[in-house]
């Protein structure tokens, strides 16, 4: 898809947030031409800039960014940014759970199948900081979350994706239906020259399918689609057209869990739309074997496997975590609050979860939501060693200790990445207690 490159040759570009995303951006204003300031104190004089470009933790509906918008400022996310700027092919994957892992494993299927292809965005590896480097034969395989969808007007990837929609930064978007529309987004500028692909078993997602003007293919791990589905053990991709073809057998996926299924589905689909061969997608999916922190086996001392799901920051996420284990857990919860109460999870918790762990800033919230639900056994930790710590004491051999905190990390730590490899540092330096 060919895009006009960036034209700010010349400009002051106003750059809002510091992060990794906020320096990306402003890595490609200098490479472009322009000037790049930061500003991220909203102390800035609307009136010297024409463009500026939003890090997602910054809400478009700040009242200093509507002032921005009022006096004339255009207001960019950084991935609609480094979009205009990217000449590559672009892959997108959106949804609630399950995005950094889907990216991961379609980016190793493009790569198996010969062709150049980079995993950034939210995953880690901001979009601007690749985006010139990209020639048009390439692939941008890019982890889109809906803060950064909240200021796109011209991003419009060849292929979509959307895995799930279940309630997730409330506390931003203020109900379900606003976080859905801004994940819809993403799909708002694509034709029939793109494609769609939809979770099939998402009652969420396919109630809004008609925003869809793409052609749409879709997943499902309990029903044949126009697209991959598991059949008879197996996985088929079927274009609408033609014989069913047989990709891999369920055996065939090193990925645990039934929601990684999911995952794979997606993933299949993708690249096999995308021009991959189906022996390079059964290779890949025979070697994929996950990401970090998401449900990461970090080690077994004296019986007890200690788990880490740093990354199953939602209620959804930690509830797939937890069913997707074997034998007695004690489940780690809590950190900074994302504006919802946690019934649900303990409602959903498995069987097997019979013990937790309630610390950080929504330990209060976890304990009186575990008392309203029934849900006793549950200790208060003041700090994450003290957490660790005692969820070793409360479980015995044959039984799991997974971190699967249902929060996000930015009480205690810089983001889920710096917890999950904390409970590592952490578990690794345990002694054995024989």
């Amino acid at each position: 898809m060919k895009k006009s490159p960036l034209q700010i040759a010349g400009q002051k570009v106003l750059i809002l947030g510091t992060g990794e995303s906020g320096k990306a951006a402003a890595e490609l204003a200098v490479k472009s031409g322009a000037e790049p300031v930061f500003d991220n104190n909203f102390q800035f004089s609307v009136f010297s800039f024409q463009l500026a470009v939003l890090s997602p933790g910054i809400s478009i509906n700040h009242p200093r960014i509507r002032e921005l918008k009022a006096r004339g400022v255009k207001v960019v996310s950084e991935l609609e940014f480094a979009y205009r700027a990217c000449a590559a092919s672009v892959l997108a994957v959106t949804g609630t759970n399950g995005k950094s892992t889907t990216v991961s494993l379609l980016g190793a299927m493009l790569n198996k199948g010969g062709i150049r292809a980079e995993v950034l965005g939210n995953i880690g590896v901001a979009f601007s900081r690749r985006a010139l480097e990209l020639p048009a034969s390439a692939c941008a395989v890019l982890e889109v979350s809906s803060f950064q969808t909240e200021a796109v007007d011209r991003f419009r990837p060849h292929i979509g994706v959307i895995l799930n929609l279940t309630p997730d930064h409330l506390d931003r978007h203020g109900t379900l239906e606003s976080y859905a529309l801004t994940k819809f987004k993403m799909f708002a500028r694509q034709t029939k020259k793109d494609c769609a692909v939809l979770n099939a078993d998402d009652g969420e997602i396919m109630k809004r399918a008609d925003l869809v003007r793409a052609r749409k293919y879709y997943f499902s791990t309990e029903k044949r689609v126009r697209g991959c589905y598991l059949a008879d053990s197996g996985v088929w991709f079927w274009d609408g057209f033609s014989e069913p073809r047989f990709i891999v057998s369920r055996g065939g996926i090193k990925l645990p869990g039934r929601h990684n299924l999911s995952n794979a589905l997606a993933a299949s689909c993708v690249a096999l739309l995308y021009g991959v061969s189906i022996e390079a997608a059964a290779a890949a999916l025979a070697e994929f074997s996950g990401i970090k922190h998401r449900l990461e086996f970090v080690r077994e001392l004296d019986g007890i496997k200690y788990w880490n799901d740093s990354k199953a920051t939602n209620i959804d996420s930690a509830l797939t975590g937890a069913r997707a284990l074997t034998g007695e857990i004690t489940q780690i919860l809590g950190g900074s609050d994302k504006g919802y109460e946690f019934d649900a999870l303990f409602e959903g918790l498995p069987a097997n979860v019979t013990r937790a762990v309630a610390v950080g800033a929504t330990a209060e919230k976890l304990l009186a939501a575990a008392a309203r639900r029934g849900f006793e056994r549950i200790a208060f930790a003041p700090d994450f060693k003290t957490a660790v710590e005692t969820a070793r004491d409360l479980t015995g051999p044959g039984g799991n200790v997974l971190l699967g905190p249902a929060c996000a990390s930015f009480d205690s730590f810089r983001n889920y990445e710096h917890r999950g490899d904390t409970f590592c540092g952490i578990v690794n330096e345990l002694k054995t207690e024989n």
